[in-house]
């Protein structure tokens, strides 16, 4: 049986792969409408590459039409992590962490 995280099974992520040391713009659709990114809540993500021992960083993003785009520099070859949370108010509600990975030149 296939374990799979339930952010998969609710979003698709395009592209998961993304030319490493240049700027990208990832978007996150649901594939049902319960799952829309909705324009009267917040959002808060929170990014870290896999490969880094950084704490999170903020990411500027996009929610329009039930879709989420972020945009941002991808560095090095490795695995980048998002965490995506709702807000309201005190209350925070986690929407999943999404993954995409970038590659060099020569695996692009």
């Amino acid at each position: 049986m296939i374990d799979l995280r339930l952010e998969n099974k609710w979003y698709d992520v395009y592209p998961k792969v993304v030319p490493a040391g240049e700027e990208s713009t990832v978007t996150l659709a649901p594939r049902h409408g319960h799952a829309a990114f909705k324009s009267e809540l917040q959002y808060g993500i929170s990014y870290y590459p896999a490969e880094a021992a950084l704490p999170p960083l903020p990411v500027p993003f996009e929610a329009k039409d039930g879709v989420l785009r972020l945009r941002r520099r991808f560095e090095g070859e490795q695995e980048h992590v998002f965490y995506i949370e709702s807000v309201q108010g005190e209350k925070r509600k986690a929407v999943g962490e999404f993954r995409v990975y970038s590659v060099g030149a020569d695996l692009y």
